[in-house]
C-alpha cells in the first residue's frame, strides 16, 4: 500500500489520509518500543535476571501471532501454536501499550495495522479511480509476492470494500495477453483467474489450451509438461474424465521427479478456486503421489 501510495504522489494523486495515518503508525510503534524498553529494563533489574528480549522483537512475535488475519501469509505457519498461549501475550501487550499510548485507537493501530490502514487505503484509492477510470493497479513478479499478497488481496476483493468492477479489468487485461499468447501456460492461468470470478470467459482460454496441444500431442522439447497443462484445464473445466486420461498420458512419459511435483503443486493450488472439487483433485494427486513413491 505503501508503494502504491508513493507512486500516486508522484503523479499528483496523494493518498493523503493514508500516508499520515501509516506515519502515525510508525511513531506510536515507536512510542511502544520506546514504553516497552523501559518496563523491561525495570522488570530486568527488579529481578536480577537476563535481559529480556528487545521491546521490537517481542511485539513482532506477539502481535504477530495476535494479529494472524492482519498478516498475509502468516497464517499457514500458526497450526503448532498454542492459542491459549498466543492470547495470555495478546492480552499482556494489550494491557501494556494502553498505559503507554494515547487512545483506544493508537493501541489498536499498532495491534493491527493491516485492519486500520486498509480501508483508509481503499477509500482514498477509490476516490482517485472516481476521478481517473482509467487506473489499473498491476502486482508484478507475483511469484515473488503472492505469498505475501495473496491472502491480503482475496480479502480485499471478496469483501464488501471492493472498489468493483475488477472483473472487468481482470478480462481486459486477459485481452491484452491475447496480443503475445501463444502459450498454454498463460492461458491456463487466466482461465484459473476468470473461473475465480465466475467470468464467462473462462471458457475460451481453456479452448485455447487445448488448440495450443492438439489432441495432447507432445510438442518438441516439452511432452511430460504441455500434458499435464492438459490435465489442469480440464480440472477447471471440469471434464474430470479427459483430466484422468490425460494424467494417465503424463505419468506414461515418465516425467522426471521435479515436473511431477510442479503438477502436484498446481493441482492443489486449484482446490481454493474449485473447493467442491477437492476430492476428485486429490484422486489426481494421489495417482501422482504413488507414481513419485515407486523406487526408480
Amino acid at each position: 500500500m505503501e508503494v502504491i501510495s508513493a507512486q500516486f504522489a508522484q503523479q499528483g494523486a496523494a493518498l493523503k489520509g493514508f500516508d499520515k495515518l501509516l506515519a502515525t503508525y510508525r511513531q506510536r510503534r515507536h512510542e511502544a518500543d520506546a514504553g516497552m524498553a523501559t518496563a523491561a529494563a525495570g522488570a530486568d533489574a527488579a529481578a536480577g535476571g537476563s535481559p529480556s528480549p528487545s521491546p521490537s522483537s517481542v511485539i513482532a512475535s506477539q502481535l504477530g501471532l495476535v494479529g494472524l488475519g492482519m498478516l498475509p501469509g502468516v497464517g499457514a505457519f500458526t497450526g503448532a501454536v498454542d492459542p491459549n498461549q498466543v492470547a495470555a501475550g495478546a492480552d499482556r501487550v494489550k494491557a501494556l501499550l494502553s498505559t503507554r499510548l494515547r487512545s483506544h485507537g493508537d493501541v489498536e493501530l499498532v495491534l493491527s495495522p493491516l485492519d486500520a490502514l486498509t480501508p483508509v487505503f481503499l477509500e482514498e484509492l477509490g476516490e482517485v479511480a472516481r476521478k481517473h477510470p482509467w487506473i489499473v493497479l498491476f502486482f508484478d513478479t507475483y511469484e515473488r509476492t503472492g505469498p505475501m499478497l495473496d491472502t491480503w488481496l482475496r480479502d480485499v476483493l471478496g469483501s464488501d470494500r471492493v472498489l468493483g468492477r475488477y472483473d472487468e479489468a481482470l478480462a481486459d487485461l486477459a485481452e491484452a495477453a491475447d496480443l503475445d499468447c501463444g502459450n498454454a501456460w498463460t492461458h491456463y492461468e487466466t482461465a484459473v483467474v476468470l473461473h475465480a470470478l465466475g467470468h464467462p470467459d473462462r471458457d475460451r482460454h481453456l479452448a485455447r489450451v487445448l488448440e495450443l496441444t492438439p489432441n495432447g500431442a507432445p510438442a518438441e522439447g516439452g511432452s511430460a509438461a504441455d500434458i499435464g497443462n492438459l490435465v489442469l484445464a480440464h480440472c477447471v473445466w471440469p471434464r474430470w474424465e479427459q483430466a484422468g486420461q490425460h494424467l494417465a498420458e503424463f505419468l506414461a512419459e515418465v516425467p522426471p521427479p521435479g515436473q511431477m511435483h510442479e503438477l502436484l503443486v498446481a493441482l492443489r493450488s486449484l482446490i481454493p478456486v474449485i473447493p467442491s472439487a477437492e476430492s476428485r483433485i486429490e484422486e489426481l494427486c494421489r495417482a501422482v503421489e504413488g507414481r513419485l513413491d515407486v523406487p526408480s
